[in-house]
């Protein structure tokens, strides 16, 4: 009897040492490869996109060609989805220092961009160290390559300006600084910290940074790049030239590429968050709800077959189901996960600040 007490008594210790084993754990390990795998690949991406597109403003500059403008709208769009991925990993020191709104902030200062181009100066980075966020960053040369929806005149203004296409190249050169700053902040010193905070105040803990980070990124696209601009907020005005990128009309490709990143980062990264989730819940229950959510989104974009300014300007009803279950998958981070993971939710700055 003794024999099979004791047999018992090791096997459950066995079974428990397993298990315990087993069970993924968010430490340092964790956010080392959440680090590599996710934050410093997509900070690389947006920096090689805006150096590709100096490139091509080189190249403009001297064939003044078509095909070489049509390049740079290309580019522009591909800056911005690689900006609106990394939005996701602006945490800590990084945002303490708001690179993001230099990068991006909207709407521009069209008066004060144009006063700048008349000063016929040199635009280097002791120029737009005293200049405003609203006269540079990706919504300015979004300004200057196309207009008022309008890439024709815009090129056209370019192509009559040397100036114009020296302001061009002078942002968009300030925008590879900053990427290269953010790198560098990230590898002298950040990194470390941010891998080994498990403080108990939100922002000495990067469990808690990383998740906030993501609701903050859906409540933004929620609130600001969709609701407000709807009439779905506090106010039933519509505003659509409030929208992101409504210029080049990609206000909803951006949104999309966000979504694309969160998904990414929630289910198919090598470091990701559901083997957490469904590990501390032994279901796969929440991370199923997060997926449907993503798929009704999808769909309600296909849907839409419509432009999101050409939606709220004639119909902005029309885009109520993508407000909606961006709503209900921002609910599920910002509940059902941070409960899971024991995270502090932090206050949202819906302005994207």
């Amino acid at each position: 009897m003794k024999k099979i007490l004791l047999g018992i008594i090791i096997l459950t210790a066995i079974i428990t040492c397993k298990s315990e084993d087993e069970e993924p754990v968010m430490n340092n390990a964790f956010f080392e490869t959440y680090y590599s795998d996710n934050i410093l690949p997509s900070i690389k991406n947006l920096k090689i996109a805006l150096e590709t597109q100096q490139t091509n403003i080189t190249n403009f500059q001297a064939s003044k060609s078509d095909e070489d403008y049509e390049k740079l709208l290309s580019q522009w769009l591909t800056s911005a989805k690689a900006y609106s991925k990394y939005e996701i990993y602006n945490l800590g020191v990084i945002k303490e220092n708001f690179y993001n709104i230099s990068i991006y902030n909207y709407p521009v200062n069209i008066s004060s961009i144009e006063k700048n181009i008349i000063d016929k100066t040199v635009y280097n980075e002791s120029y737009f160290s005293t200049q405003s966020t609203t006269v540079k960053g990706l919504a300015t040369i979004e300004y200057l390559l196309f207009s008022n929806q309008n890439s024709i005149e815009a090129k056209t203004l370019l192509l009559n300006d040397s100036y114009r296409i020296a302001y061009l190249a002078g942002v968009n050169q300030e925008l590879i600084r900053l990427s290269n700053t953010i790198i560098d902040t990230w590898e002298n010193g950040y990194k470390d910290t941010f891998i080994a905070a498990n403080g108990s105040i939100c922002t000495n803990n990067a469990k808690c940074l990383s998740i906030n980070q993501i609701i903050n990124v859906l409540d933004v696209a929620k609130v600001t790049k969709i609701g407000k601009t709807a009439g779905f907020e506090k106010s039933n005005n519509t505003v659509p030239t409030n929208l992101q990128a409504y210029r080049s009309k990609n206000s909803l490709l951006l949104i999309q590429a966000m979504l694309a990143e969160v998904k990414n980062l929630y289910f198919n990264s090598t470091t990701n968050f559901a083997t957490m989730v469904n590990a501390i819940n032994t279901s796969e229950e929440i991370s199923n709800e997060i997926a449907i959510k993503f798929s009704n989104i999808e769909q309600e974009i296909t849907t839409l077959n419509s432009t999101l300014f050409e939606a709220i300007s004639t119909n902005p009803e029309s885009v109520r189901p993508i407000y909606n279950n961006l709503k209900d998958l921002s609910i599920l981070f910002s509940v059902d996960i941070t409960s899971t993971l024991s995270v502090t939710v932090l206050p949202t700055d819906n302005d994207g600040d």
